[in-house]
């Protein structure tokens, strides 16, 4: 029979408190960054406050925290890449003395918080972390868009603070992900409204794509077939979905709908923005990286050569080769089967938007809320509250039923 005992020890979380610590050490990071006007230098501080506050918690709490030894072996993996690529393309960086000391410095601190999301994955609940998280950075992302509201009537693209828009559009995105989680709905409808609105006002049109798949992903995810009413629900919503866009296409709003996502969400017809403009060099920079894989294609240029790639996966594998964006890529597949199986919707989702997301976005290994969660999704967290509850449901079901029988 299952023990009640343990099924209650795994819905009660444990250690709380490193909920609320572990959250404001990344949300400090945007705070620090926005308050000092987006200095770099600042955010270096703040980087180094994570890095360093989260290693404590090991002095106070290494006694009571677990480790997993495939996500240890997964973090000293991506180590050894990362350190064997810098060291073998040491002559590709320009500067000794800068680009090569700064992609050991990056790369070190992106390992540091690696580090501290793997036993994150063992010890915390992955659903209740993401939600501390968007309380803890809400604040600033209801600023940001109180600030910038009167562009929804003018149309042009908001700078909050100055900063530039594409940083905010990876707050915003890391918010929606993290507000998935919330386990009140209206409070989520609320947070997901105000951050999809923060990603129109500042243009960020890779982020706010990447947010919408993983919101219906997540949708759809909860469909799963487990049973009956699953199934009902999945044919109902596949015929409303079908029915409207029947009925867009017959009256004739489907066009109107299309250009407006042509001009004021994607503006693929923008003079400065468009795809007359390559999608502001983007293309280029594409075409670059491929260019540069083809020529190094194990081990790449070596990481962090290549800043205006807009485009997470080529410009891995032009810094990192076959080696580095494989390993990635394996990752990525691992932890999506692992998430499947374990019914945990918000890992499954957030890979789906992540990999629509760093298809424009530069950077995919980067210590920001949009990094750390992109880090999260590479560990294999454990079984997630609902699933271990409806296991332990279903067994106590089976007792109850094989007492009858016996009974009988």
């Amino acid at each position: 029979m299952v023990s009640e005992n343990k099924i209650s020890h795994l819905i009660a979380p444990s250690h709380s408190c490193l909920y609320i610590v572990f959250s404001i050490l990344i949300a400090q990071m945007a705070y620090i960054f926005v308050i000092t006007g987006g200095s770099f230098k600042a955010l270096v501080i703040a980087q180094g406050i994570f890095i360093i506050g989260t290693n404590l918690i090991f002095i106070f709490k290494i006694h009571e925290l677990n480790f997993s030894i495939y996500n240890l072996s997964v973090w000293f993996i991506l180590g050894i890449i990362i350190f064997l690529n810098i060291i073998i393309n040491i002559g590709n960086y320009s500067e000794i003395n800068d680009e090569y000391r700064f992609a050991a410095a990056h790369m070190g601190a992106i390992l540091g918080a690696a580090f501290v999301v793997q036993w994150a994955a063992e010890n915390l609940e992955i659903k209740v972390l993401l939600e501390v998280l968007a309380w803890t950075v809400a604040p600033l992302i209801f600023y940001a868009f109180i600030l910038g509201a009167y562009i929804l009537i003018e149309k042009d693209r908001f700078f909050p603070l100055g900063i530039h828009p594409n940083w905010w559009g990876e707050l915003a995105f890391g918010f929606v992900v993290c507000s998935l989680a919330l386990r009140k709905k209206s409070i989520k409808i609320i947070f997901i409204t105000f951050g999809i609105f923060l990603m129109y006002l500042v243009q960020s049109r890779g982020a706010l794509l990447a947010a919408i798949m993983t919101i219906v992903v997540q949708y759809f995810f909860n469909l799963r077939p487990f049973d009956k009413s699953s199934i009902t629900r999945m044919i109902f919503t596949c015929l409303i979905i079908f029915l409207i866009t029947v009925i867009c296409f017959f009256v004739g709003w489907l066009m109107p709908i299309i250009v407006f996502l042509e001009e004021n969400i994607l503006f693929l017809k923008d003079p400065l923005r468009g795809l007359g403009t390559g999608l502001t060099n983007r293309l280029e920079g594409w075409i670059h990286a491929k260019e540069i894989f083809y020529e190094n294609p194990i081990f790449g240029q070596g990481i962090d050569t290549l800043g205006d790639v807009h485009n997470g996966f080529l410009r891995m594998a032009a810094e990192g080769g076959i080696i580095f964006i494989g390993v990635i890529v394996i990752l990525i597949v691992s932890s999506m089967i692992d998430a499947w199986k374990k019914r945990n919707d918000i890992i499954f989702s957030i890979l789906f938007g992540i990999i629509a997301y760093f298809f424009t976005y530069p950077r995919m290994l980067n210590l920001n809320i949009a990094g750390i969660i992109f880090l999260i999704t590479l560990f294999k967290w454990k079984q997630s509250m609902a699933f271990e509850k409806s296991k332990y449901d279903k067994a106590k079901k089976e007792d109850e039923n094989k007492i009858i029988k016996n009974l009988q």
